[in-house]
């Protein structure tokens, strides 16, 4: 699962010199981080704003923490200067994003010479394999420009070169829906921020996960995508690794997978009772399915459907087509030439379940519940009818 930490709030709460902060947050179980780099003067401290040279003398260090730098939030008084300095940064880190904000001043003129800054700049990042992405504030999603947020005005004018950081917890405090915004902005959302905050009118965020956000929906929007995901909370206590610690194994929780689990493939015996164990995976898996015709267990791990051929102990990714967050409801047709899929869909700014029927040689799934929510459990005998769980409306 690709989530992990924005480092400003948590450097900007912890006691000690940067590199102690992060073999910290190492130990914690991080292993994704987005720091804060500036290419020009220091505007904070510099354990929590790098200078883009201490990052460059300091990469293999963090790297040997077992931390990997995903994305960088970038400050540059002109990113098109400074962009050796982010070829270097980007080659040395592996990273394939560079973040920055919407200006203060979010009138037409300032927003139209913004975009065109971001575009070149974005057009020379794309030439060594990294994208620009746009990261809200409140006061971006507060400001409408032509009846859209000054965020998604400069996104427009920005024509598809610089893709879009969406900050849940900003959009819901500058009077969106996050679910709804992430929705409508889909096609350009490219790494998501959890920030939560509670019911006041100050801007205080509170621990991601016990504010207002709808948390849920916005990770497995980013789930579904396969984007990374990262919690950025800038007010902790006195433990920040263990707050860290925390909230990530929430995360985890919200979908099929879970940090440090491991899920064993066991075959019983009805007979004499015995258990066979013939597979472990680091990841959850779930809901395996025999298939009479071959020595094959079928089950879903992490949204996908897997095929598990017991004669040569090896393990095939099913080829489900758009039904990539299938769930533990799934079923093998009778005459095993098809497989039926409970697959979470989108629908009305919110997720549910439709069940799905897929070839089992592979390709792309047909709908066969229109209803939702609906959750498959078994085929007729001949294959030709299926009973499910579903919501009738």
């Amino acid at each position: 699962m690709k989530f992990g930490v924005q480092l400003y709030g948590p450097l900007n709460n912890m006691q000690g010199e940067v590199l102690e902060k992060l073999a910290a947050l190492a130990k914690a179980g991080i292993t994704e981080i987005e720091p804060c780099v500036t290419t020009g003067p220091i505007l904070g401290p510099e354990d929590v704003i790098w200078p883009a040279d201490w990052l460059l003398a300091h990469v293999e260090e963090i790297r040997d923490m077992g931390l990997r730098i995903v994305s960088i939030h970038v400050f540059a008084e002109n990113l098109v200067q400074s962009m050796d300095k982010l070829k270097a940064i980007a080659e040395k880190t592996g990273l394939k994003q560079f973040v920055v904000k919407t200006p203060e001043n979010s009138t037409e003129s300032i927003l139209q010479q913004t975009a065109l800054n971001y575009m070149k700049a974005a057009d020379m990042l794309e030439t060594f394999g990294v994208r620009l992405l746009l990261h809200n504030e409140a006061g971006d999603i507060q400001t409408k420009i032509a009846g859209k947020t000054a965020y998604e005005h400069l996104l427009d004018l920005c024509m598809g070169k610089v893709g879009a950081q969406v900050d849940v917890g900003w959009v819901q405090f500058g009077g969106e829906d996050p679910v709804a915004f992430l929705k409508r902005n889909a096609a350009r959302v490219q790494s998501v921020h959890h920030k939560d905050f509670g019911a006041g009118r100050e801007p205080i965020d509170v621990p991601v996960g016990t504010g207002n956000v709808n948390l849920a929906a916005c990770f497995r929007f980013a789930q579904s995508r396969d984007i990374p995901q990262l919690v950025d909370q800038e007010h902790f206590g006195s433990d920040v690794p263990g707050e860290l610690q925390k909230i990530c194994q929430m995360l985890n929780g919200f979908a099929q997978n879970r940090k440090d689990t491991v899920s064993f493939l066991n075959v019983y015996d009805v007979k004499t009772g015995a258990v066979r164990t013939v597979a472990s995976f680091d990841r959850v898996i779930e809901a395996p399915n025999w298939l009479k015709n071959s020595d094959t267990i079928l089950y879903n791990a992490e949204g996908h459907m897997y095929a598990y051929d017991l004669n040569t102990n090896t393990e095939r990714l099913l080829d489900t087509g758009s039904c990539d967050q299938c769930n533990n409801d799934h079923v093998v047709s009778p005459d095993e030439t098809e497989l039926a899929v409970s697959h979470v869909t989108f629908d009305n700014g919110d997720f549910t379940s439709r069940v799905y029927i897929v070839p089992m040689k592979g390709g792309e799934p047909r709908l066969v519940t229109p209803n939702s929510p609906s959750f498959l459990h078994g085929w007729s005998p001949d294959s030709t009818e299926m009973a499910y769980c579903g919501l009738h409306l």
